[in-house]
């Protein structure tokens, strides 16, 4: 891989300008670059100076609340999830004896629904999305007293929603 270090520099220099145009900071102490390659390319790394600063390249990073790595195969992100979802989890089970099902489906929705589809678009495809699967048939058949063996499905058309996996 090659790139240019003055159009590195240029594109920096634009992109501070637009930033104290619109009166924001770039601070570049702060700032990362990632290089998105495929698992099968071999790395060779950035080395990006702005300002006498080292820009540094991570393999990693969190944007918008979603984990995303060098490789884009979202394994970070999904795993990340089920500890989320484990709290939703918890909460409506312990909720399911005092509220009646009407606002036990808004509270699925609210704090489990919620973080379950939030950047689904990207990581959805992941090869890493089975425990998340589970959790969410686990929630479902806790909301409807059902044991751990019944279909999931007729569950889902009741509360109106695509199981994850579809």
């Amino acid at each position: 891989m090659f790139y240019d270090k003055q159009k590195t520099n240029l594109a920096l220099t634009r992109l501070n300008q637009w930033f104290y145009v619109n009166q924001l900071v770039l601070n570049i102490t702060k700032t990362n670059v990632i290089k998105f390659t495929p698992k099968t390319t071999a790395h060779v790394p950035l080395d990006i100076y702005y300002k006498d600063n080292v820009i540094d390249e991570v393999k990693s990073i969190q944007f918008l609340g979603m984990r995303i790595d060098n490789n884009v195969i979202w394994k970070n992100h999904v795993e990340q999830i089920p500890p989320e979802l484990s709290a939703a989890y918890f909460l409506i089970r312990n909720l399911i004896h005092t509220l009646n099902p009407d606002i036990l489906c808004m509270v699925y929705f609210v704090y489990f629904h919620l973080v379950l589809q939030y950047g689904i678009i990207f990581w959805g495809n992941s090869t890493h999305v089975h425990q998340v699967f589970k959790l969410q048939k686990r929630v479902v058949r806790v909301m409807f007293g059902v044991g751990l063996r019944s279909s999931h499905r007729s569950l889902f058309r009741k509360l109106n929603i695509l199981p994850f996996a579809c």
